[in-house]
């Protein structure tokens, strides 16, 4: 196996990356692995979340000899952005990165093909860069199906029920346009000033529209065990779409982190942190 570190200027700053190969290239294609919500790098991490996902799927991948890339977002692990703020990140600016990432590996290291492997709210990134760019193949791993005020209300409703009335209210807020009513600490956190411009710039866009629009096979990806995004989101891009548009699997026991898991909340929860869980058999 072989790592190339590669940095991609991009507007801002410089976004860094490892292309993965066997030591030569396997092929023209490559398969741009995208990180999902929050400050997550390249192998799947956040500071206090250390499981290694997106960095298992990577050498899943080159076991069946294909190349990947897999990146650090804005303002995470090696990329460098040193005048970047929180509010200037919308869902817009990290399509154009994606966009940046094909240009560069296809005008730098030769690459004609590309395939996009979203995580989560990667997925949605994907499905909005596959709008304009050339891409080959799309694979979405617990991908909502929702739009983004839809899914963030139902976990919620799921796993903290207490706030929901209020998230309920602040959602309603920013799609009015109006202030919103600070005052909870929980929820002065999550939708603090410096984030609505992120989650404003979310807010109306609907997935399985999206993915109506696209004139790709689909391959959604969904584990039964998924705390944050739950099996019904996969179920749903087929039911809507059809199984001429989406391939469906569904991976029995999987969670987020994309390991086999326990139903019991407390004990799926721990797999988040621990690294050296094997990725689920059928992802491997």
């Amino acid at each position: 196996m072989a790592e190339l570190e590669i940095d991609i200027e991009v507007e801002g700053g410089v976004i860094s990356g490892t292309l993965v190969t066997d030591g030569q290239f396997l092929s023209c294609a490559v398969s741009i692995i995208i990180a999902g919500s929050g400050p997550t790098d390249r192998h799947g991490n956040q500071k206090a979340l250390q499981n290694h996902s997106l960095e298992k799927i990577s050498t899943s991948l080159l076991s069946h000899q294909y190349a990947s890339f897999r990146f650090d977002k804005r303002g995470v692990g090696r990329s460098y952005f040193p005048s970047l703020l929180e509010s200037d990140l919308t869902i817009d600016v990290y399509v154009k990165d994606v966009h940046s990432i094909i240009q560069t590996l296809s005008d730098a290291h030769g690459f004609r093909i590309f395939n996009l492997i979203g995580h989560s709210e990667g997925g949605l990134i994907a499905l909005l860069v596959a709008q304009t760019a050339c891409i080959h193949s799309l694979v979405l791993i617990a991908t909502p199906a929702l739009s983004f005020a839809e899914n963030l209300f139902k976990q919620y409703q799921l796993r903290a029920q207490q706030y929901t009335e209020h998230v309920k209210a602040i959602l309603e807020s920013i799609k009015q346009g109006k202030d919103i009513q600070y005052g909870d600490e929980h929820v002065d956190v999550v939708f603090r000033r410096s984030a609505i411009p992120y989650i404003k710039s979310c807010f109306f866009i609907d997935p399985l529209a999206i993915a109506s629009t696209l004139n790709l096979l689909i391959h959604v990806i969904q584990g039964d065990n998924d705390l944050q995004v739950g099996v019904t989101n996969g179920i749903r891009f087929e039911e809507v779409l059809g199984g001429n548009h989406v391939k469906l699997t569904i991976c029995e026991g999987m969670n987020h982190v994309l390991v086999d898991a326990s139903k019991d909340k407390d004990q799926n929860v721990d797999t988040y942190n621990d690294p050296s869980l094997p990725i689920h058999s059928k992802l491997q």
